[in-house]
């Protein structure tokens, strides 16, 4: 078991044993739904204002969309 550690922080970085450290990757290096939590967090915070952006278009498009139907409707 030893040799396998050994082995296993030859191999990767030191940012990826942390993260393997705090259960943010498993075994096969994926993320756990601890890790997938996190960086959503992370990624949220940090694009916020372009999520809210594109938020904007897609209540813009269905609002169009909407009144393009609602045209045909009446076309009728």
């Amino acid at each position: 078991m030893k040799k396998l550690k050994g082995l296993f922080k030859r191999l990767v970085d030191n940012n990826v044993q942390t993260l393997y450290k705090a259960d943010f990757l498993n075994g096969d290096l994926e993320l756990t739904p601890e890790g997938k939590d996190e960086l959503l967090h992370i990624l949220f915070d940090k694009n916020k204002e372009e999520f809210v952006k594109r938020a904007k278009e897609i209540i813009k498009e269905k609002k169009d969309k909407n009144e393009d139907e609602e045209d045909l409707l009446e076309e009728v």
